[in-house]
């Protein structure tokens, strides 16, 4: 997944140093175990050649870590890394509760790489029209023209404007090092400074 990030970068912006990889996993646990797998896994190489790595991450969870009903803004709750607390809302909270332990780890990361002049940051497409089943659903109930309407209503994002936030982020370079690009969730995304994870 990583290597077609890379290729898809290169395609979408020439001009960007070839030490640039866009992580793209899947939100799924063993995609953000499979990140930092591979991530330290390259860790020389990435120190070595200073690559600027860039994450996915969700607005979803990036939300939800930040506070709410699931669990408080941001904690790490070590006894419950198999969603064991999360009594009626498991999905959510185990899907946030993974890209929070995902952020926590990066931003680690980013310490330990930074020195080299190589960066580790994460990027927010927002709320993009995907593969996901959830919007094939919607365009089969809606029809065509409703799932349209629903998509301009919602200010959901085609996959083209995510796609400008991932080379926003690796034009950051340093700058996105242990840092968040979010460039909100719905409409068109307009370029802002990275924020701290």
């Amino acid at each position: 997944a990583a290597q077609v990030g890379e290729r898809a970068m290169k395609k979408l912006d020439a001009g960007l140093n070839a030490h640039a990889l866009a992580v793209l996993w899947g939100a799924d646990f063993e995609g953000c175990i499979g990140e930092a797998c591979f991530l330290k896994q390259l860790q020389k190489l990435i120190e070595k050649s200073k690559t600027r790595v860039v994450v996915t991450g969700s607005f979803t969870s990036i939300k939800a870590s930040a506070g709410g009903q699931t669990y408080p803004k941001g904690v790490i709750d070590f006894d419950s890394l198999q969603a064991e607390k999360g009594v009626g809302k498991i999905n959510s909270f185990a899907y946030a509760h993974s890209k929070l332990l995902q952020y926590a780890w990066l931003k680690k990361f980013a310490t330990i790489v930074g020195p080299s002049g190589a960066s580790a940051g994460l990027f927010d497409p927002g709320q993009v029209h995907t593969q996901n089943d959830v919007y094939a659903w919607f365009e089969k109930v809606l029809g065509k023209a409703g799932f349209a309407c629903m998509k301009k209503v919602l200010g959901t994002r085609e996959p083209p404007d995510a796609a400008k936030i991932v080379v926003w982020a690796l034009e950051e370079e340093e700058k996105l090092n242990g840092m968040l690009l979010d460039c909100s969730i719905y409409g068109k995304p307009k370029k802002v400074p990275p924020v701290p994870i």
